[in-house]
């Protein structure tokens, strides 16, 4: 939605719209659209910093270069640098972000759980399909 719309058409309605929810319920997990896009960018920031932390186990496993490639394809792979461009012209979620940052690393749980005080679990009642994930490492 990001790289479609620019930083311009992220709206509450527009991010449910995305994920194909009520309208609405973002509010009912973040306390407004920047703590939404900053929790976005701080879970960025975890799965990347768990990325970067596995690096050193994967040696021996492929080369450099190719485990090297992979962090680099996570880092700049979309969304990232839209979604930090997109931070920085929200001001209330640089501010958000950067007291996240003050309270501890951004890759660590406990850092993401304290900065998370206004999130709510999802539920299945809630309207949403369940979240995907995906493996920190691409697919070979």
């Amino acid at each position: 939605m990001l790289a479609r719309e620019g930083p311009a058409g992220l709206t509450s309605r527009a991010v449910t719209a995305e994920a194909d929810c009520a309208k609405g319920v973002l509010h009912s997990h973040f306390a407004d659209l920047d703590d939404f896009v900053a929790q976005l960018v701080l879970l960025r920031f975890e799965e990347l910093a768990h990325a970067a932390a596995a690096l050193p186990a994967r040696a021996g496993t492929d080369t450099v270069s190719v485990n090297l490639t992979a962090v680099a394809a996570l880092l700049l792979g979309s969304p990232g640098p839209a979604l930090s461009a997109l931070a920085l012209t929200r001001p209330g979620a640089t501010e958000r972000i950067h007291a996240a940052w003050e309270q501890g690393d951004p890759g660590s749980a406990p850092s993401r759980a304290r900065s998370r005080p206004t999130s709510r679990p999802s539920s299945a009642s809630d309207g949403c399909p369940p979240p995907a994930t995906a493996p920190p490492w691409p697919s070979p």
